[in-house]
């Protein structure tokens, strides 16, 4: 369980998160969580990551998709609940028959940057904000993998009150 102390969470020197499920209806996920263990609230989170391929089986394209939720206790990255989905932060592996198709395995690992804005997140205090990456439709047995992974927040301003006279 990671906490929000600082307004960063930074690159690790290891593949942090990763999947690889065989061909299955099974879902595979991982992810993080954060408690806001502050009085302040906080909003305009961005997250970047690159997503990486490993396995070279890839007949049909593989998405990754990126979702967020928020608690007031901790929960599974795997529990059901209303999750964000953040459509521009899906990795996407290539598939043979698009024209990108790997030309062998020694083209891996494959990766690809993906970076945004989880819009309309607030986190307040005592609250619990889960990240989650997820492979909703396992179609091969390609070895998926997050690396480089940075989020960052910023404070809410507080209301400010004008009187007029």
């Amino acid at each position: 369980r990671l906490r929000i102390r600082d307004n960063i969470f930074g690159p690790s020197d290891a593949y942090a998160l990763g999947m690889n499920v065989a061909s299955t209806s099974r879902v595979a996920v991982c992810g993080v969580a954060f408690t806001n263990d502050t009085t302040r609230r906080f909003n305009q989170f961005e997250l970047a990551y690159t997503g990486r391929q490993f396995g070279f089986k890839n007949k049909a394209a593989q998405d990754v998709l990126v979702e967020w939720l928020v608690t007031n206790a901790l929960v599974g990255v795997d529990a059901d609940g209303a999750w964000t989905a953040v459509e521009g932060l899906t990795f996407t592996t290539p598939a043979v028959g698009r024209g990108e198709e790997l030309a062998s395995g020694k083209d891996l690992p494959l990766e690809k940057r993906q970076a945004g804005t989880l819009d309309g997140l607030r986190l307040r205090p005592g609250e619990v904000l889960l990240l989650r990456w997820r492979r909703d439709r396992v179609t091969n047995s390609a070895a998926l993998g997050i690396d480089d992974v940075n989020f960052s927040w910023q404070r809410a301003l507080d209301p400010t009150l004008f009187l007029l006279r």
